[in-house]
C-alpha cells in the first residue's frame, strides 16, 4: 500500500490525502502518481514546500526523475506546479540512522584504523549480567543482537548511540577494562551520529530547556552555529572516512553514505528556506521526518488484530475508518513515539498512553444515530464488492 501525508510545518495539520494499492512499482510510475498527489494538493489552495521519504531504491530513483537539467544540487528540485518555486527532496533520518546501526552489525567498519563493532556492546552486556552496579542498565539483548523484524524498530536502532552507552564506554575504557582499549574512535563516531540526529529531531520549543539539550533547541536564524557544523564539520568527518576506507566493507554502503549527504544538505539548506523565504518563525525538524506516517501505517495494523498482513481491502477499510473518524493511535511498539493524534486537528497530545482509550471512547459519545450507523459499518468487514465501490 502506497499512502502520502500532508503535514503542516507550522500547524499540527496532518491529513493523509491518498493511497494507492501497489505490486512491483517502478520508479517511472511512483513518480507520476507523485505529481499527480502534489498538483491535486496545490489545487485545494495548500502548498507543497518539502518531499519526504526513506532510502529505499525505488524512491531513491524517482527522486532523479524530479531534477531537470537547471536544476543545481539533487536535493532542490523545480516545483512541478509553478517553474519559480523550489521543492526540497529529502530523506527521512530515522531510517538512515537504522541503516547506520545495521551496517555496525553487519560490516567491517573501521575509521582511522580503529575498529566500529557492535562487539564492544556485546562484551559490555555481558561484563553487566547480574552486576549490581551496571553503568548501561538499560541495554537488552535485542539491542545488541536483533532479529530480522527488530532490526526495524527504530527506537532500538537508536539506543547505542544514546548518551549513556557511551558513558558507558568510556568508563570501561578508562578502567582499563580487556576489550575496551581501542574504542576512541568508535566514541567519536557514536557522538558525531547521536548529535546529528539531535539536530534533526527536535520536536517543541521548550525541550531544550527542561533537558538541558542546546542541540534540541528550535532553528531560529540562518547563523545558528549547528547549520554550520552540518554543513561543515559533520560533512568533512564522512568526506575524511570514506577516503580513509581501504575497501567499501570498512565504510556504509553506498546507498546509506549518500543518502545521509543528500539529507544532511537538503536539511540545512530547508531551514534556511523556510526562515528566510517562508518567513517561519522557528524550525522544528522532527516535522521534517516520516514519523507521521509511520503512525498512521501503525494504526491501519493495529485495527486489524492479529492480522500481520492485511490485504488491499482490509486497509482501505481502515484507512477510510481513520479519515472518517479523524481519530489515530500509535501503537505502543510502534516505530515513534505514542502520541494520539487527531488527522485534522490536535485532539489530545501526550496523554498518559492507559488514558488513551478512555479518551477516545468519550469523544466518540456526542455522535449522531446516523454517524454512529456509518462508523459501524465502516467497523465492519469490508464487502467482496468493496474494491468496486472505490473505483467507481
Amino acid at each position: 500500500m502506497l499512502a502520502f501525508l500532508f503535514k503542516g510545518l507550522s500547524t499540527n495539520l496532518k491529513i493523509p490525502v491518498a493511497y494507492f494499492p501497489v505490486n512491483k512499482l517502478n520508479a517511472e510510475q511512483l513518480h507520476e502518481l507523485t505529481v499527480t498527489v502534489i498538483k491535486e494538493i496545490e489545487e485545494l489552495g495548500l502548498r507543497v514546500q518539502r518531499l519526504v521519504t526513506d532510502n529505499a531504491r525505488v524512491n531513491v530513483s524517482m527522486f532523479k526523475y524530479f531534477k531537470s537539467i537547471n536544476d543545481g544540487d539533487d536535493y532542490v528540485v523545480q516545483h512541478p506546479c509553478d517553474a519559480s518555486r523550489k521543492l526540497f527532496l529529502s530523506f527521512d533520518q530515522s531510517h538512515i540512522v537504522k541503516n547506520i546501526r545495521n551496517q555496525v552489525i553487519d560490516r567491517d567498519i573501521i575509521i582511522n584504523q580503529q575498529r566500529v563493532s557492535i562487539e564492544v556492546f556485546r562484551l559490555m552486556l555481558n561484563l553487566n549480567k547480574g552486576n549490581l552496579m551496571n553503568p548501561a542498565r538499560q541495554l537488552k539483548f535485542h539491542h545488541v543482537y536483533p532479529t530480522n523484524l527488530q532490526r526495524q524498530k527504530v527506537a532500538w536502532a537508536l539506543f547505542i548511540f544514546q548518551p549513556q552507552c557511551i558513558a558507558a564506554l568510556e568508563s570501561y575504557r578508562d578502567c582499563n577494562e580487556p576489550g575496551f582499549e581501542n574504542i576512541d574512535e568508535t566514541i567519536v563516531f557514536l557522538r558525531m551520529i547521536h548529535r546529528w540526529f539531535q539536530m534533526f529531531d527536535v520536536c517543541n520549543t521548550h525541550q531544550h530547556v527542561y533537558c538541558r539539550l542546546e542541540d534540541k533547541a528550535p532553528f531560529r536564524h540562518v547563523e545558528d552555529e549547528r547549520l554550520k557544523w552540518l554543513a561543515k564539520d559533520f560533512l568533512d568527518y564522512l568526506y575524511k572516512w570514506k577516503e580513509e576506507a581501504k575497501n567499501e566493507r570498512n565504510f556504509l554502503t553506498t546507498e546509506t553514505y549518500k543518502a545521509l549527504v543528500f539529507t544532511t544538505k537538503s536539511n540545512v539548506e530547508f531551514i534556511k528556506y523556510a526562515l528566510q523565504e517562508l518567513k517561519l518563525k522557528y524550525v522544528l525538524t522532527r516535522k521534517l521526518s516520516t514519523d507521521d506516517i509511520e503512525r498512521f501505517f501503525g494504526n491501519v495494523r493495529s485495527q486489524n488484530g492479529q492480522n500481520d498482513l492485511p490485504n488491499v481491502e482490509a486497509c482501505s477499510q481502515a484507512i477510510r475508518k481513520i479519515v472518517r473518524t479523524q481519530l489515530a493511535y500509535a501503537s505502543v511498539h510502534g516505530n515513534v513515539p505514542i502520541v494520539q493524534v487527531k488527522m485534522d486537528k490536535l485532539l489530545i497530545q501526550g496523554a498518559p498512553v492507559q488514558n488513551q482509550k478512555i479518551e477516545a471512547a468519550s469523544a466518540l459519545v456526542p455522535l449522531l444515530e446516523e454517524e454512529q450507523e456509518v462508523l459501524d459499518e465502516l467497523n465492519s468487514y469490508p464487502s467482496i464488492n468493496f474494491l468496486k465501490i472505490i473505483k467507481s
